[in-house]
Parts: structure tokens; C-alpha cells; sequence
């Protein structure tokens, strides 16, 4: 005769598995970060005068400069450390790319920003200070794991203000390949649209940014800082934001204590 003993697990010991059970699959969906430590860097690439340009004639964007101090201003509040690039050749903005991937070498930051603000063509492509057109995917790529180890599992958020085309948001609407992992992109307006700059603020993109990170007063995730953007964008009747992702999971903007 075989006597079976099982034991004896009560409702409360299952009800706390399973709590450890969803923060742990929480844990796997979710950028975890040091508050002891900086945040992270922002990188402001901002091509506002075209004195290079040899290839085509571009306009200088008025009003742009007003776009990197109020990152540099809202970011640095956040506790970001920022550094501004502007008017940069394609030479240049490739170099100064391979830099930052030094930079991040010898100092990983928890997470890290892009601002790309520029003229720009159809599609992802945007103006160098010299006229020559830049890819933002092509970008992206000098941040795969492999190139860019440091910053692996770590969120890498690009943001771009560029005309993505001529035409003007209509409001009403009913082999092997190195893919970059865990960033995300969000452009100022949706493919083929152009986006809106005023001569002496800056860009409506940057503005409405740096206007919602101003009024945030708690910790935010970022897919909610781009809901709230968009509301912004379209109350100024500005263009409509548009996120895209590749393998990002859920990041929250640490929002210090108000003086």
C-alpha cells in the first residue's frame, strides 16, 4: 500500500505567485532605471543655415535656433545632459554620430534622445547643411547592437521635425539585415506632409513638445508623452505626430520635483 501526501497550498501563497508572476513578465515589458543617476543625454541636431549647399538652393529656416534652447532648456530641467549640433555637412553628422557611439563607449547613459530637425524630401530623407539628403533609417542603423553594444537593451528615442513632403495635413480623415532593437521614432508629421515652422518660435513640433514635458508633474511613460503631444499638435493645428517602433518596450521620463 502507497500513501500519496500532497501539500497543502493555500489561496493567499497562489494569489502571491501569480503577483510575482505578472511583475516579473512586467519586469521583461519595462526599461528599469537608476534615479541616483543622470537619466540620460540628448543629442539636438539642428540644421538651420544651408551656406554649404552647392547642390541645390535651400532656404535658411527661420526661427530654428528657437528649437535647440528649448530642448537644451527642457531637457537640461528634466536632468538630461544635452548637446547641440548644428549646421552640420553629411561629413560632419556622420562623424560627430561615430563620437557619440565613443562617448556612450566610455560612459553608457540610461537612455538616450535624437532630435533631427531640418528641410526635408519624401519619405525618411532630410537636408545636411551642405544639401546633401540624409536617411533617418540610415541613421538609425549606426545604432544597431552590434555597432553600438553599450547602448543594447537601452531605449534610444528618435524624434525628427522635417518635411516629409509638399502636401498640407488634410484634418479630417476617416538577405541579412542589422535591425535596430529597442528604439523608437517619432516623426513630426506622416509621410508625404510637410511640417510647420513659425519664423520666430521655432518649429510647432518642438514647441508642443517642450510645452506638454513643461506641464508634466508626474512620472510619464513615453507612449503617453506622444498621446499628449498629439492632443497638443492638434489643438495648435499643427500637423499629426506619428510614433514607430521597432522591439521598444515601456519607458518612463523621471519628472523631478518643481522649485
Amino acid at each position: 500500500m502507497h500513501f500519496y501526501f500532497f501539500s497543502q497550498v493555500t489561496d493567499a501563497e497562489v494569489m502571491a505567485r501569480l503577483r510575482i508572476k505578472r511583475q516579473e513578465k512586467k519586469n521583461e515589458l519595462e526599461y528599469h532605471t537608476n534615479t541616483q543617476l543622470p537619466p540620460g543625454r540628448v543629442e539636438i541636431f539642428n540644421y538651420i543655415f544651408f551656406h554649404y549647399n552647392t547642390r541645390q538652393r535651400l532656404e535658411d529656416r527661420k526661427g530654428a535656433k528657437m528649437d535647440s534652447t528649448n530642448l537644451k532648456i527642457t531637457f537640461n530641467r528634466l536632468g538630461y545632459q544635452v548637446f547641440v549640433h548644428e549646421n552640420l555637412t553629411a561629413n560632419d553628422t556622420f562623424m560627430e554620430l561615430e563620437n557619440i557611439r565613443k562617448s556612450c563607449k566610455q560612459k553608457p547613459p540610461q537612455a538616450i534622445f535624437f532630435f533631427f530637425l531640418s528641410h526635408g524630401n519624401q519619405g525618411n530623407e532630410f537636408m545636411s547643411a551642405d544639401g546633401v539628403p540624409l536617411n533617418i533609417d540610415k541613421i538609425k542603423d549606426e545604432f544597431t547592437n552590434d555597432l553600438c553594444p553599450e547602448l543594447a537593451k537601452k531605449p534610444k528615442i528618435f524624434m525628427t521635425n522635417y518635411c516629409r513632403g509638399d502636401n498640407e495635413e488634410c484634418l479630417e480623415t476617416d538577405g541579412h539585415v542589422r535591425i535596430p532593437q529597442d528604439l523608437v521614432t517619432i516623426y513630426a508629421s506622416r509621410d508625404g506632409i510637410a511640417a510647420y515652422r513659425l519664423p520666430n518660435e521655432g518649429t510647432s513640433f518642438v514647441l508642443s513638445l517642450c510645452k506638454v514635458l513643461e506641464k508634466l508633474r508626474e512620472r510619464t511613460e513615453l507612449h503617453d508623452l506622444y498621446l499628449l503631444l498629439m492632443d497638443e499638435m492638434k489643438r495648435n493645428k499643427a500637423t499629426t505626430p506619428i510614433w514607430e517602433e521597432i522591439g521598444f518596450k515601456k519607458f518612463y521620463l523621471e519628472i523631478p520635483e518643481r522649485k
